[in-house]
């Protein structure tokens, strides 16, 4: 069987590149295994039309149609395409995107830091601990999210973060090492410092994950990877305990304890 030739598809801006953007603003943010997963499956389709528009017997024994073909091409394609390939798709599209000052930015994720036990065996294990977010990269240390938030909206959220981060006066709250408020405490809160009731404090924090702004981890609310790219002027001029790793200068936050944090900064510094 005839190896494929994935490199004009990768290095060349077309097809592939649109799919792999329109993924990222439809979806926000995106682990990088499953972006792998999502570019293997683009470039399979696009090697598999490339063939369908063959002319009968011309390299009619490149890609035969039957099942073994098609198996072949996809466990290729697993040892083809890899982080480095990402790399290079993502960068080709930031080049397209830099004028409009948007972009594709990544951020070391914790979630996959309590496998590491199951990593050995998967090919993809170097991808799990990135995750890649579509983000406004136009600088400002003014809060912003989009024109479908109200002012007293805002405000809440300017108070959601200070609930995570701590106060904006030096003074850090003990639960900040987390970076994170629990769900309940933060639903509390909105509904007695803004005379909201519990459902429309739900409803509002359900609104800013939905737009990729909070998740919850650990029965907590945090920011997601993209809010932390998008707000990281306005989050590091506001408050002391929002700060940059020294190597990849993202905020050394994802809603952790402390010490997998100093974990994260470590694994920077040794690779």
């Amino acid at each position: 069987m005839t190896s494929i030739d994935i490199e004009p598809i990768v290095t060349s801006y077309g097809q592939l590149h649109h799919a792999v953007l329109q993924l990222l603003i439809t979806t926000k943010s995106l682990s990088q295994s499953d972006l792998l997963q999502f570019i293997r499956g683009a470039i399979y389709d696009i090697v598999r039309e490339q063939k369908d528009a063959e002319t009968p017997g011309e390299n009619a024994d490149v890609y035969d149609s039957d099942e073994e073909e098609d198996e072949h091409l996809i466990n290729e394609l697993k040892g083809l395409v890899n982080a480095k390939s990402v790399s290079t798709i993502v960068d080709l599209i930031n080049r397209k995107l830099h004028r409009l000052d948007l972009a594709i930015d990544h951020v070391t994720s914790d979630r996959d830091h309590d496998s590491d036990s199951n990593m050995e065996d998967d090919p993809d294990a170097e991808a799990h601990s990135f995750v890649y977010v579509f983000i406004n990269k136009k600088s400002t240390k003014v809060l912003q999210l989009s024109t479908s938030y109200t002012e007293k909206e805002m405000k809440v959220t300017s108070f959601i973060l200070d609930l995570i981060f701590g106060s904006r006066d030096g003074i850090s709250r003990a639960s900040v090492s987390r970076y994170s408020v629990p769900k309940y405490d933060a639903e509390h809160e909105i509904r007695s410092k803004f005379i909201y009731t519990m459902t429309e404090a739900q409803l509002l924090l359900r609104k800013l994950m939905l737009d990729d702004w909070l998740e919850i981890i650990d029965a907590a609310y945090t920011l997601t990877p993209r809010a932390l790219c998008e707000l990281k002027p306005y989050l590091e001029d506001n408050y002391v305990s929002a700060y940059s790793c020294a190597v990849c200068d993202h905020l050394v936050t994802r809603g952790l304890a402390s010490i997998v944090l100093v974990r994260v900064v470590m694994e920077h510094l040794i690779s």
